[in-house]
């Protein structure tokens, strides 16, 4: 991604990005934020420093102790510069990058599940597993992209449906694949509801460089166990934090995926509380977060979406509060290029039959299909272009955190 030259030159005149939050505090002091950085800054202003920022008398707040800090976080940029068309050049730039180093595959073994969650985005989608031609099929398309495109690593995403159900096509396409490219330059997460992990599935997961497992949990254990619906009873809560563990302690990273709704939203806070005692001490260690997510849907399903938008900030301020102070990482608060897959050229989600979409949330829905192993991707580079650098809604070029969105998903 493009880097920003930090301009240090006194005669340059600046002016306050358009970017900046401000919180008034008590004492007339501030603290302002500003994601248009790499990393995002935050910078306190005692009372007089504040002052000066309100009456817009930068060169004399310049000239503070530490007040670098408003040119590094970019809470000042030249004056002639336009942020909007900087956040649009870092958007193409990232959406249209193609040679890389490596490349990201979502590759489906099947669309079964052993649960039935109420809010799953595949619901009406036909279930079917994946086939020993497609398996194979699925393997030279990965080999023939990265070569194309230069890359010498990949990374593998396993997805479902329950992707556990079919732990032989992990292991067939995983070792074809490490045998290929080298378990150096492979590297695989996977994405579970947990519930079939045992010791054999965590020696697969090490033959496979499965280190990093997506688990969710939507409740403590009664609403968990109403919202899964498991077709085996002897999966549910308690099992799966078991599971949880057994990763953890072979020193498998684990992310708790917890999904927000109406029929869990009043627990949420209940089990971020469950969890961090049980396995704050991995947290220590790096191997263990929490990661809160909102059920998508409209108005007339389990969402939020038919919650005034008041609500919906109280709800999620009051998660992502709690998960700050126990110190757990859950936002990025720097500068993107996009946070949607869907907006990059390489994106590569592929389901049991070989068909090839550009988001998982699209896998299965065959309408949406952009090609399919065999054949490789059927639309052409133009309308893919198209897509790839369409305009942002007008309102998000007065959306303060822009650099940090880019108009979302």
């Amino acid at each position: 991604m493009k880097k920003y030259l930090i301009s240090k030159d006194k005669s340059i005149k600046m002016k306050k990005s358009m970017f900046v939050t401000t919180r008034i505090l008590e004492n007339g002091g501030a603290i302002l934020f500003c994601p248009d950085s790499e990393q995002g800054r935050m910078c306190y202003f005692e009372p007089k420093e504040f002052e000066l920022w309100e009456a817009n008398r930068l060169e004399e707040l310049l000239k503070h102790p530490n007040m670098n800090l408003l040119l590094e976080g970019r809470f000042l940029v030249p004056e002639d510069e336009n942020q909007i068309e900087i956040q649009r050049q870092l958007r193409e730039e990232e959406a249209l990058k193609r040679e890389k180093d490596c490349i990201s595959f979502t590759i489906t073994p099947t669309l079964f599940c052993n649960a039935r969650c109420e809010y799953c985005f595949q619901n009406g989608v036909t279930q079917n597993r994946m086939n020993e031609d497609t398996m194979k099929s699925v393997i030279n398309f990965i080999k023939s992209i990265s070569s194309r495109y230069g890359a010498k690593k990949v990374n593998i995403r396993w997805f479902g449906g329950e992707p556990l159900l079919e732990q032989q096509i992990i292991k067939y396409v995983s070792y074809e694949l490490i045998n290929h490219f080298g378990r150096e330059n492979y590297t695989a997460s996977i994405t579970t509801n947990g519930s079939l992990i045992t010791d054999d599935v965590l020696d697969l997961f090490y033959c496979c460089n499965i280190f990093d497992v997506q688990i969710t949990l939507d409740g403590l254990e009664n609403k968990y166990n109403q919202i899964k619906n498991y077709y085996n009873n002897k999966n549910n809560f308690s099992s799966v934090c078991k599971n949880i563990e057994k990763c953890l302690q072979r020193e498998i990273f684990v992310c708790i995926r917890l999904n927000i709704s109406k029929t869990n939203c009043d627990e949420i806070m209940l089990l971020i509380d469950y969890l961090d005692e049980k396995f704050k001490s991995y947290k220590d260690f790096g191997l263990f977060t929490i990661s809160p997510s909102t059920v998508s849907g409209s108005k007339d399903d389990c969402s939020l979406l038919s919650y005034r938008s008041e609500e919906i900030r109280l709800i999620l301020g009051n998660i992502y509060e709690k998960l700050y102070e126990l110190e757990y990482d859950v936002l990025d608060l720097g500068q993107v290029g996009t946070i949607c897959d869907a907006y990059r050229y390489h994106s590569y989600f592929i389901d049991p039959d070989g068909d090839i979409y550009r988001c998982d949330r699209l896998i299965g829905k065959k309408q949406h299909s952009i090609g399919n192993v065999y054949e490789g991707i059927k639309i052409s580079d133009t309308e893919l272009l198209s897509c790839l650098t369409q305009k942002l809604p007008e309102k998000c070029n007065s959306c303060k955190i822009l650099p940090m969105c880019q108009g979302g998903c």
